[in-house]
């Protein structure tokens, strides 16, 4: 019988701009509810502020108003940037079955975001799992957890890091810390998956909606 070929050994994956194909998803997602948000903080008061500055009423009372909607379009605007600037760097982190105890959870992951086609092209020349074959299911969307042993992801990047050049310093930096968390969740029988985020902190509403721990 005839041994497979790569395509049949190594699985599929399917990628955006090199992300993987899930943050579309998500960028679309979330992108809808950032331009609701761009149009409530900070078109509106903008808008009101330079009808009201515009208007016919007496002059300090236009100032005084006039100047507290853009102080509101001002913080609106803040806000928007926040969150426009956190969905357009997407972070690939690791998320455990069991809390792992540590005082913070993986702060990296961007540059494992935007290299994750090139990180899996590097892992099945070696014959490694691609990274992407621990991810990116998520419970945050009803979805149920495929849980993996960290052990394996951790031979994967012990066999790509070498093969990432120098002048990529923080995606080594990325692979590095994720292979450290790794080592900690493996030493603990605590089993992970990677998922996509595109903000770090973790709200009390997204806890509950979690079956994991980012820590």
């Amino acid at each position: 019988m005839p041994a497979p070929d790569a395509e049949t050994r190594t699985p599929r994956f399917s990628y955006w701009r090199g992300y993987p194909a899930r943050y579309r998803e998500i960028f679309l997602d979330e992108g809808k509810r950032a331009a609701v948000a761009v149009v409530l903080l900070l078109l509106l008061p903008l808008g009101g502020a330079i009808a009201w500055f515009a208007g016919s009423a007496w002059l300090p009372l236009r100032v005084v108003f006039g100047l507290l909607l853009l102080g509101i379009a001002g913080f609106g605007g803040f806000i928007c940037y926040r969150t426009l600037r956190a969905l357009l760097v997407p972070r690939v982190v690791p998320y455990f079955e069991k809390s792992l105890g540590e005082p913070a959870p993986f702060s990296g992951g961007d540059a494992l975001a935007k290299n994750s086609e090139h990180l899996d092209e590097l892992a099945a020349a070696a014959g490694a799992n691609p990274l992407s074959s621990f991810g990116f299911v998520d419970d945050f969307y009803g979805e149920p957890m495929k849980w993996h042993e960290p052990a394996l992801a951790v031979a994967t990047i012990k066999v790509i890091t070498p093969q990432v050049s120098a002048a990529e310093a923080d995606l080594r930096r990325d692979l590095e810390a994720l292979s450290e968390f790794l080592g900690r969740a493996a030493s603990r029988k605590t089993r992970f998956a990677l998922v996509i985020r595109t903000v770090h902190a973790v709200s009390d509403a997204e806890k509950q909606r979690r079956q994991g721990f980012f820590k």
